[in-house]
């Protein structure tokens, strides 16, 4: 039918200029198309767009109203789109690769290398791996499972999510238990420590199921 939904899960549409409304499927940013993957995240930095597929980042520029493809990085891709997130230095990604920082001037950086054996963040990363920042403390969290993020079945101790948090100041890892508020709780990620329950993620937030 020619009124029937059109899906184009790799295409990149771009707006009618001036009109940003609108968003003509004969409209699109033909850089990284036809690869066998899926969109699943966009991030900006600067004058260039990070395209995340599924197991590939593309880097497009689009300065002065044109497109180009200023980079192509394999195995950089994500399968959640909240594996990403943004903050006041870049972009923060995870995959089952690493854990990747692009500050936008050079190729990203894999900040587990070193630090974290493959084998053992291959076992962490998840599906379902999504990401969290902290900037006030210039952590980022990176949740394991987020369908599992607390383990209600006992009310009086619940089980917490696990996480990897990296400091970006000191360039150091953790691992450990993180907490989301016993009880009810507003949206946010908490530490066992922070009594006034003042999230610490400006990225993740969850409501506790009824």
């Amino acid at each position: 039918s020619p009124n029937a939904p059109k899906e184009y899960p790799d295409r990149l549409l771009k707006s009618i200029s001036n009109r940003f409304g609108v968003l003509p499927d004969t409209e699109f940013v033909d850089v990284a198309i036809r690869d066998g993957e899926d969109i699943i995240r966009l991030a900006g930095i600067g004058n260039m767009l990070m395209q995340f597929k599924q197991n590939t980042l593309y880097v497009i520029s689009v300065a002065g109203g044109e497109e180009y493809l200023s980079g192509t990085y394999k195995n950089m891709g994500v399968r959640h789109p909240n594996a990403v997130v943004q903050f006041e230095g870049g972009v923060f990604w995870v995959n089952e690769f690493g854990a990747y920082i692009f500050a936008g001037n050079e190729a990203p950086i894999n900040v587990i290398q070193e630090k974290i054996g493959l084998g053992e963040w291959k076992d962490f990363v998840t599906d379902e791996t999504i990401v969290g920042y902290d900037p006030r403390n210039k952590k980022f969290f990176v949740c394991k499972d987020s369908t599992n993020l607390l383990d209600d079945s006992d009310t009086d101790n619940p089980e917490p999510a696990e996480f990897y948090v990296f400091n970006m100041t000191t360039g150091s890892w953790n691992k450990h238990m993180q907490t989301i508020g016993e009880g009810y709780f507003s949206s946010g990620i908490y530490t066992e420590t922070d009594q006034a329950r003042s999230g610490i993620s400006n990225f993740i937030t969850f409501s506790k199921p009824s």
